[in-house]
């Protein structure tokens, strides 16, 4: 049995940095020259979601890039369509820009996520958006108040083999 306590130790579940960016290939490159990390799994495709946003459901379009390093993501994201500007909002209007935007957290199980999902309280930590339907669930809470960034929280079971194929730099 799950306890709750252990599915609110909230950085327990630690895997993945994020950052936003205006040019996803142009990021690619920086990690690579000056960071060297240069091994990156991209989607050809953006990928489209249906996210709750305050009890609406609205469409979000993102291209993006994964690499691995060390027992950690990377995570590049780059909105092509971001109606609520959760991507966009430190993004620069013109130009090239990358900003740091969450950290990510991974349940394994999805009775560890039922468990941190009927027990978050949502007036401490407040959801800026949530999926709830398709084949994975995350949200992100809206922690910028007091970190200063949002946390993502998944459980994508199905998205195994995609997390395995994601390059090892």
């Amino acid at each position: 049995m799950i306890q709750v306590e252990d599915t609110l130790n909230y950085y327990r579940h630690f895997f993945q940095v994020a950052y936003v960016t205006t040019d996803i290939t142009q990021s690619i490159k920086l990690f690579g020259e000056l960071y060297g990390i240069s091994k990156f799994l991209v989607f050809d495709q953006p990928s489209v979601m249906d996210i709750a946003d305050t009890g609406r459901y609205i469409k979000c379009k993102i291209k993006l890039a994964f690499a691995t390093v060390g027992m950690h993501q990377l995570e590049l994201i780059e909105p092509i369509n971001d109606p609520m500007g959760r991507y966009t909002e430190s993004l620069p209007a013109s130009g090239f820009g990358q900003r740091f935007h969450h950290l990510g957290c991974r349940f394994t199980t999805c009775e560890e996520w039922d468990t941190f999902r009927s027990s978050l309280d949502t007036g401490k930590h407040p959801i800026a958006f949530e999926n709830t339907g398709g084949e994975s669930r995350y949200l992100y809470l809206d922690e910028r108040p007091h970190l200063g960034h949002y946390l993502e929280y998944m459980w994508a079971e199905q998205n195994a083999a995609m997390f395995d194929a994601i390059p090892k730099n």
